[in-house]
């Protein structure tokens, strides 16, 4: 949760203070419409680095959070974050993940 920034404190009062902390890792990948080529696929130059991002997450605990920006919102948009997810969690299986991979992927657009 958010960690207050500044907390007044006053001589002879009590201030308390409530704010969670995680040793939760968390992997952002961004992508947008110059890592696939003309369908949904990547590009291989980008496909090869889903290895070294499977990798990253054996490391430690930790989720994924896929984030596809874009300039105006269009259904491949959609599509492509789906095909990415399922790549990441097919090598994710070939390299023996043996407990399931938590992914988030949302879509931005827009100016």
């Amino acid at each position: 949760s958010e960690n207050p920034r500044d907390v007044r404190l006053t001589r002879g009062k009590i201030t308390k203070i409530n704010f969670g902390a995680s040793k939760r890792r968390e992997v952002a990948l961004d992508l947008t419409r110059d890592a696939f080529g003309g369908g949904i696929d990547l590009k291989p130059k980008f496909a090869n680095g889903v290895d070294r991002l499977v990798s990253l997450l054996r490391q430690g605990k930790g989720q994924l959070t896929i984030t596809y920006r874009c300039g105006a919102y269009a259904p491949i948009a959609d599509e492509r974050l789906e095909a990415v997810e399922e790549l990441v969690q097919a090598k994710w299986k070939q390299e023996g993940g043996n407990k399931p991979l938590k992914i988030t992927t949302r879509v931005e657009c827009g100016k």
